[in-house]
């Protein structure tokens, strides 16, 4: 008889936080679609604002381990994409990132409205372009598993990943 591993259950999941609450994207979603509907314009430019307003609010990833597996996966327009599995013992170390962010050479160079929109960006959408990043890496492969703009929630998912895999933590890049 050989031995099955337990199916992942949600009391077993360690989630990377922020966890995406669904419930306030739809809400948001919702809203800005149906401001834009009452808005005057061509069919053109609200087809293209209803592609960007469902891709800012329901793209997001979703990381969390469970027992020796890392699983990503991306949310594109409320879509879920294929999950992916990484098995943390074929990795060999944690890898950490920090870009620099838009200081005040951007703000002086490009104008205070750049400035602004580059930080609301990494707010809304820190996935896309969040200061922090954790990577699980071996010599011929890395893997991102958690990007974020939070220094609590780089400092909660590391300390975890750490835990769990026990692997050594080298920067990568970055400033």
């Amino acid at each position: 008889m050989e031995f099955e591993p337990a199916e992942p259950s949600e009391e077993t999941r360690r989630w990377m936080i922020p966890q995406a609450n669904l419930k306030p994207r739809i809400i948001i979603c919702a809203v800005l679609l149906v401001l834009l509907a009452l808005s005057p314009g061509s069919f053109g430019a609200k087809f293209v604002g209803l592609l960007t307003i469902t891709f800012l609010t329901g793209s997001f990833r979703r990381s969390y381990l469970d027992a020796d597996i890392a699983h990503v996966q991306m949310v594109v327009c409320f879509i879920p994409l294929k999950l992916k599995r990484y098995r943390l013992k074929r990795f060999h170390q944690i890898e950490i990132m920090l870009e620099e962010p838009a200081g005040w050479w951007s703000f002086l160079l490009f104008g205070p409205i750049q400035w602004l929109w580059f930080r609301m960006l990494d707010f809304a959408i820190p996935w896309l372009g969040g200061l922090y990043q954790i990577w699980l890496a071996r010599p011929d492969k890395k893997v991102l598993i958690w990007q974020g703009c939070f220094d609590e929630d780089f400092e909660h998912n590391l300390e975890m990943l750490k835990s769990t895999t026990g692997y050594d933590v080298s920067r990568a890049g970055g400033y």
